[in-house]
């Protein structure tokens, strides 16, 4: 007999959202559940609003949505998480289980305006379906022989990945006023390509590159899901994926099941559905320097620093992120950047903040972004936060205070107004339910403006007052996601989603006038002034986001059009609208550490000459405990070796014993 148990003392860092952290939130969050017919949603005491939320949007769209994927269900754990900055989600076979990360991306024209636990359900519950019903046939029999890993196995050599993300990206789109399907930033790659002209083949599209600027299995698979629902009805997805992940075909089923299904050939499909150009028009804006074709390179934030100086973020996949100074169209890099989950900064008076992301040295599912002021003279770095959650700092003009975005874990938002030289903080604005994006000084420092989203997902310009705290809207809540905003004397700037186009926006203050600067075909990003008038910006190219100066145009847009514009409806009419989903009343109760600690999901039997083997996998949901055991018999020696492996995560220190007999 022989045993062992081992304390060891885990160190886990990283800069990237896992699937599955083990041991990754520490003891003292205490957890508690609500449950629907199907589904549990676990999560953190204090976030009971959260988690209603998602069921009641759940339990709605989950029998509405069924006819275009299959109706079969398996109920499933939901585990919110408030620790993190990172914004995700996942839903993962082995064990099955989903986890949705609760701190929303400050992009919005990204992943638009929409309340984010929303949004997270909406997309993710297209995965829940999608898995639950994917269980059939072969890939059935592959779950029966390995458990959830076969399972995960079988499907994924049927269906290809860009059908998941696609599928789900078309979900959120259907239901919601937004979605990544209505917003021009999603498909901006694509029109970037179009506009010169450029095509990729099937398979580049589906495999990506680390060379070249290719659109990824999201964009990919919006359009030939959506296409595709256009021209065979709204259930073809479901009839191609019933096919294939029974493997009929047996040889590349979901291209087989595709042709079965539509009577076309999956190539011809595919080449009809992605050379689809609308009209491109002439490009209004010149590229600012000329940028290679072999790799991709990105610029980001250009921040005026003097005449015809401005400082910029650049990274490429041949070097990493820094920041620069510009000068004529010249380059000087200045300092690395850190490591970061927002790419925001300030500079002003010869200073820059930024923030610097921090994981826990133990807890992988808890990090933080500090605020760190760069002094560009002498080159001091200065750390003015310590395990803070701050997003987006901007500087007053005379470099004494900073303002930034603090994101609690309760999911409430709120303005910190910190000292520049010491990080205390002076101040704090709070408006419940909002959720701030890009706040910036006025010109003279005593207001403060901010972009702004509402609980039902609309977008609006705020005005605070730096002393009272006092609010009141420059630009009223509309259905445009809008970002990047810049403060520029009587004058601010920022980009919008509107008609159709990420265009850059300039409203005067004085005037009250909203007028559209600058539109291009494949978008306008980050947008500053040059001159009187001419500005200088940010766009999608094929070669990454390059910068870019146009001459000013003047497009006046009254407040009642910007108001009560309504996104583009699809050719397809929703079977329930998100909007019209009330909220429902759960009884919370405490998810106890010990439930299901060992949750068997897979198997995997195994010879290897001359041992043959049978091993059994567990983990539970909260991930803090893993367990495995396992049968071998040698047919050389005929003897036979039993023995288990065991690991506990919940405590600083993790746990691990194993023994074999």
């Amino acid at each position: 007999m022989f045993l062992r148990v081992l304390l060891f003392f885990a160190l886990v860092s990283g800069t990237a959202a896992h699937a599955q952290q083990f041991g990754g939130n520490p003891p003292s969050l205490r957890w508690q559940q609500l449950e629907t017919p199907a589904f549990r949603v676990i999560f953190p005491k204090g976030m009971q609003p959260a988690a209603e939320r998602v069921a009641s949007v759940g339990e709605r769209i989950l029998p509405a949505t069924a006819p275009t994927i299959g109706h079969r269900h398996r109920k499933i754990n939901i585990v919110l998480q408030n620790q993190t900055m990172i914004s995700n989600g996942y839903v993962g076979l082995a064990p099955w289980r989903s986890e949705f990360f609760l701190t929303p991306l400050q992009n919005s024209l990204q992943l638009g305006s929409l309340n984010w636990t929303d949004l997270l359900t909406l997309h993710e519950l297209r995965h829940v379906q999608q898995f639950a019903n994917f269980n059939k046939g072969l890939s059935k029999w592959a779950s029966i022989l390995a458990g959830e890993q076969g399972l995960a196995l079988a499907v994924s050599a049927s269906v290809p990945d860009w059908f998941y993300e696609g599928d789900a990206v078309f979900q959120e789109t259907l239901l919601s006023s937004q979605g990544r399907g209505r917003l021009p930033a999603f498909l901006a790659e694509y029109r970037a390509l179009n506009q010169i002209g450029r095509r990729y083949s099937y398979a580049t599209l589906r495999n990506g590159s680390l060379r070249k600027q290719i659109p990824d299995h999201y964009q990919t698979g919006y359009i030939l899901v959506a296409e595709a629902r256009r021209r065979f009805g709204a259930d073809v997805w479901q009839q191609v994926t019933d096919q294939a992940v029974r493997f009929k075909p047996l040889l590349y089923p979901f291209q087989g099941a595709f042709k079965k299904t539509t009577g076309i050939r999956f190539q011809t499909f595919v080449k009809e559905a992605l050379l689809q150009d609308s009209a491109i028009g002439t490009d209004p804006a010149q590229p600012l320097s000329t940028v290679s074709e072999r790799f991709v390179t990105d610029y980001s934030f250009p921040m005026p620093a003097g005449k015809d100086s401005f400082i910029v973020l650049k990274q490429s996949d041949r070097s990493i992120p820094a920041f620069y100074w510009l000068i004529n169209g010249k380059e000087s890099r200045i300092t690395t950047a850190d490591i970061r989950i927002d790419p925001a900064f300030s500079y002003r008076s010869g200073k820059l903040a930024f923030t610097s992301y921090t994981p826990d040295p133990r807890w992988g599912w808890r990090n933080y972004a500090d605020i760190i002021l760069l002094d560009l003279a002498s080159g001091k770095r200065s750390r003015l936060t310590e395990k803070g959650k701050y997003i987006a700092p901007d500087l007053s003009h005379d470099a004494t205070r900073i303002v930034a975005i603090h994101a609690d874990p309760s999911g409430e938002q709120s303005l910190h107004l910190l000292d520049a030289s010491t990080g205390q903080r002076l101040r704090s604005f709070r408006d419940s339910g909002l959720i701030y994006t890009y706040p910036r000084f006025a010109a003279d420092d005593r207001h403060i403006f901010v972009l702004v989203r509402t609980p039902d997902g609309r977008m609006g310009l705020q005005q605070i007052d730096a002393a009272s705290g006092a609010s009141s809207y420059v630009l009223p809540p509309s259905q445009n996601p809008m970002a990047f905003l810049y403060v520029h004397d009587d004058n601010l700037y920022f980009t919008a989603a509107w008609k159709g186009r990420d265009r850059l926006m300039q409203f005067n203050l004085g005037g009250k006038k909203l007028t559209e600067r600058v539109s291009r075909h494949a978008g306008v990003q980050q947008g500053v002034p040059m001159n009187d008038d001419t500005l200088l910006f940010t766009g999608k190219s094929a070669w990454g986001d390059r910068l870019y100066t146009a001459r000013t145009q003047q497009q006046p847009i009254t407040l009642e059009a910007w108001k009560n514009e309504t996104p583009a409806e699809l050719p397809e009419t929703a079977p329930v609208r998100l909007d019209t989903i009330g909220l429902n009343s759960y009884v919370a109760k405490e998810y106890k550490h010990s439930t299901r600690l060992i949750n068997l999901h897979s198997w995997r039997p195994l010879y290897e000459q001359p041992d043959w083997s049978f091993t059994v996998y567990g983990e539970n949901v909260l991930n803090t405990f893993r367990s495995s055991a396992y049968f071998l018999y040698n047919e050389n020696e005929g003897y036979r070796q039993t023995g288990a492996d065991l690991s506990f995560g919940r405590w600083f220190p993790w746990i691990v014993a194993g023994g074999s007999y």
